[in-house]
């Protein structure tokens, strides 16, 4: 009869078990040996208790007999923890222990033998044996260790169909790092079914479980962008998600071999980010680990930046060129802003010379074309202008309204259009005096904060999601600004951005996006001709 499996200090079992190189952390492989014994009457010490406390506790344990506390034993005389390294002694009570048929020995000794520690020469065939018998004895943790040696061919010829095997029985114990193997097969091994919806569900139950290495996986999976559900992309491109579940750990972290890991993933992704897009990840980071839920927040942030991953961008080397593109040709006025500029001096009161029933397109156009371009903003240009409709005015029989349609078209990403916006805005505040400036700041940030307020964590997704995809918002927020402007830098890119929305662009509008508008005018009959009414 075998002897219940005893417990062993975390960081002590997964050191003599830890698999080298693997992306697949063995997190978590000696939970499934961490149950209390059930045939003795010793007093166990507390589960956080020092290494010394636990040692003198297997000591006394394997006395009396215990197959699980033998073998636990060794892995101290194996390590040289609380007691002088004896590789020998440790070697030979892991081995007895395995002998006996004590699962967790039966893994350690394995490994010994497939990475070459405690004295065994490497030889990773030989430790297969040993393996082999803890996963067909149902040991969740072997059968896990099994499946990899097949996944990867260490000591056995690579069949990813035994992997398969192997990690659907761990997993169906719910061990996680068999879940995320799982996952890493269904997506990427295509001698077994792919299936992407169901490893992004393994990673998320892991996730769900904060198991960091679940998490670094599906980071992955945002960082490439590949997943799908037939036409539903299961995991958009997000290098902002990627670098927060890099970053995220949430509480207990995992193992320190987990926590390397995730960090290696993190300053790899770093090389390809600008300051901002880390920025971005890090308040990502921020807010996952203050709601302490990390997938609701993911699932939440996605949603916002869903638009920009999933829409193919327009590939033009000039921005009007790429509107033009997409739009069709312009119908502007020529010569507008001299016309413009006559219309205003001109026109502005006098009688216009222009006769007949209507007015006609010369002097109808470019007054509209006037109200068009003041109602615009700065990344906007103005494509499609065309007359609609004209009619006399039923209350004023002498007064024509004329009404154009058109469209306002992005040259720029709305990010940058923003963010050039509140350049703008900033450095002209920049020629008043500090005084005015601060008031007039003021009085944005007011406004500011009650519609950021308004939006709660909608806010914070928005703002990340913009600033991840916006190329020139760099130069607005890390600009060497005067001390009295930078509390105010938010408040201004709030303000330029409610200005695009008013205008009814979405965040992820891009260069060559339109929206259709309509603007009107009243001219009066006069003596000489038609007169605009300003």
């Amino acid at each position: 009869m075998l002897t219940p499996s005893l417990p062993l200090p975390r960081q002590t079992f997964l050191t003599l078990i830890c698999a080298a190189g693997l992306m697949i952390s063995p997190q978590g492989a000696a939970k499934a040996s961490q149950k209390p014994a059930q045939n003795t009457l010793l007093e166990q010490p507390a589960a956080d208790a020092d290494g010394t406390a636990w040692f003198k506790w297997y000591e006394q344990e394997a006395k009396r007999g215990g197959i699980a506390a033998l073998g636990r034993l060794g892995s101290y005389y194996c390590l040289g923890t609380v007691v002088e390294k004896d590789e020998a002694r440790g070697r030979e009570m892991v081995h007895e222990a395995a002998s006996k048929g004590d699962a967790s020995a039966r893994l350690a000794f394995g490994l010994m033998h497939r990475d070459g520690t405690c004295g065994v020469a490497k030889d990773a065939e030989a430790g297969i044996p040993w393996i082999r018998k803890g996963a067909e004895q149902g040991d969740a943790a072997n059968q896990y260790f099994l499946g990899l040696a097949y996944q990867y061919g260490t000591g056995v010829a690579e069949d990813a169909r035994q992997a398969l095997h192997w990690h659907e029985k761990s997993a169906g114990q719910g061990y996680r790092p068999a879940k995320n193997s799982i996952a890493v097969l269904l997506i990427t091994d295509d001698r077994v079914p792919l299936d992407d919806k169901r490893a992004v569900r393994l990673l998320r139950e892991n996730v769900a479980q904060k198991d960091l290495i679940g998490q670094v996986h599906l980071g992955q999976m945002y960082r490439q962008g590949l997943l799908r559900d037939g036409d539903h992309i299961l995991t958009p491109k997000s290098v902002v998600a990627a670098y927060a579940l890099y970053s995220a750990q949430q509480p207990p972290h995992g193992t320190p071999v987990d926590v390397q890991l995730a960090r290696n993933q993190r300053e790899k992704l770093e090389l390809e980010l600008s300051p901002l897009q880390q920025w971005a990840g890090r308040r990502l980071a921020e807010k996952m680990l203050q709601a302490g839920d990390t997938l609701e927040v993911l699932d939440e942030y996605i949603e916002y930046e869903r638009p920009w991953s999933e829409r193919e961008p327009v590939k033009a080397a000039d921005p009007g060129q790429a509107a033009q593109a997409v739009i069709g040709e312009a119908a502007k006025p020529e010569n507008a802003a001299e016309a413009l500029a006559a219309i205003k001096s001109k026109f502005g009161g006098a009688a216009q010379t222009n006769g007949g029933d209507r007015p006609d397109d010369a002097l109808a156009g470019r007054s509209v074309w006037h109200i068009a371009e003041r109602q615009s903003l700065p990344g906007i240009k103005i494509l499609n202008y065309v007359r609609d409709n004209g009619w006399l005015t039923a209350q004023t029989p002498m007064t024509y309204r004329v009404e154009y349609t058109y469209d306002y078209v992005l040259t720029q990403d709305l990010p940058d259009a923003v963010a050039g916006l509140a350049r703008t805005i900033v450095e002209e505040a920049l020629a008043d005096s500090p005084d005015t400036r601060a008031s007039d700041f003021k009085e944005i940030e007011s406004s500011a904060r009650r519609w950021k307020n308004g939006l709660g964590d909608e806010y914070d997704y928005r703002l990340i999601a913009m600033n991840a995809h916006c190329s020139s918002c760099e130069d607005y927020w890390f600009r060497d600004w005067p001390e009295d402007v930078k509390p105010y830098l938010e408040a201004v890119f709030i303000g330029s951005w409610r200005a695009f929305l008013k205008l009814e662009f979405p965040d992820s509008a891009t260069v060559g996006d339109k929206v259709a508008r309509r603007a009107y005018m009243h001219f009066i009959k006069k003596e000489k001709g038609w007169d605009p009414v300003w």
